[in-house]
């Protein structure tokens, strides 16, 4: 499979992932359009090259948001929990347990967050899957930087 991923696809116009907008590390525009313009008119993305950028991009967006909603959650939770143990000085009894029972909802619907993102981000076939497409791709990339077809690379990794 590693040879019919088409490395050109983030510099054509006619993928249907717009890369144009993103980051482009070590290049400069004008790098940038001149590796358009040399990608521009190749042959058409099989499929495999077009799977493989949209699930890149689907994880990229869909893991990475939902691992950021879950951090937010976990500290919402300790500041709400922080909340419900401060009792303001002079408070009247009467509004301290409604706004108790306003922020113990607010913890119900945080902690539900938190289990729903739990069991998103822990599901092992998704973390097992995730890492076998994320050790690909890692690997492609050695492939086509380092020029090399086979699964030894000669880099200075950690």
């Amino acid at each position: 499979m590693k040879d019919k991923l088409t490395a050109t696809y983030v510099a054509r116009a006619d993928a249907r992932l717009d890369y144009a907008s993103f980051t482009c590390l070590s290049m400069d525009a004008e790098g940038a359009r001149k590796l358009r313009a040399e990608a521009a008119g190749g042959p058409p993305f099989g499929f495999v090259t077009e799977s493989f950028f949209m699930t890149y991009h689907a994880l990229h967006l869909g893991v990475l948001a939902a691992t950021a909603s879950w951090e937010k959650v976990g500290k919402d939770i300790r500041d709400v929990k922080r909340a419900l143990e401060e009792v303001p000085p002079g408070m009247p009894p009467a509004l301290l347990e409604f706004q108790r029972q306003g922020t113990r909802r607010l913890l119900d619907d945080r902690l539900q967050q938190r289990f729903m993102l739990d069991a998103l981000l822990f599901d092992p076939d998704l973390v097992s899957r995730l890492f076998q497409f994320m050790d690909y791709a890692a690997r492609w990339l050695l492939r086509l930087a380092y020029g090399t077809a086979g699964d030894d690379f000669d880099a200075p990794l950690p």
